[in-house]
């Protein structure tokens, strides 16, 4: 039973060296997907900059911003603990996108939208 637990240990730490390595080498797919990634979150900054130029968030949904904020942070913590830096980078735009949202929606939320 320990020899049986030592030698999966042993396996599981040459698969995640292994792992690593591949992950390191930038394949095109794995470029591809963090661009795309990267774009969709830069699609955050256009909103913040409505709701920051026209001083006004009346139409912005905060409980959905407050899911999109805490995802993206989590996303960007995992792939930090991950070591995966397609994950990392484009979640960690999401994260600046969505909160930049979020705090201008709750900044220019007014009290009572228009009727």
């Amino acid at each position: 039973m320990i020899i049986s637990l030592v030698t999966s240990c042993r396996i599981s730490i040459a698969e995640k060296a292994d792992f690593r390595y591949n992950r390191a080498m930038v394949e095109p797919a794995t470029l591809f997907v963090t661009l795309i990634g990267c774009a969709m979150s830069a699609a955050y900054f256009p909103q913040a900059a409505r709701i920051i130029r026209h001083r006004s968030a009346h139409d912005i949904s905060i409980p959905t911003y407050v899911v999109f904020a805490l995802g993206t942070l989590s996303w960007t913590i995992y792939g930090i603990a991950r070591q995966d830096w397609p994950v990392t980078a484009s979640f960690g735009l999401g994260v600046l996108g969505s909160w930049a949202v979020l705090l201008s929606a709750i900044r220019y939320r007014k009290a009572f939208p228009h009727a």
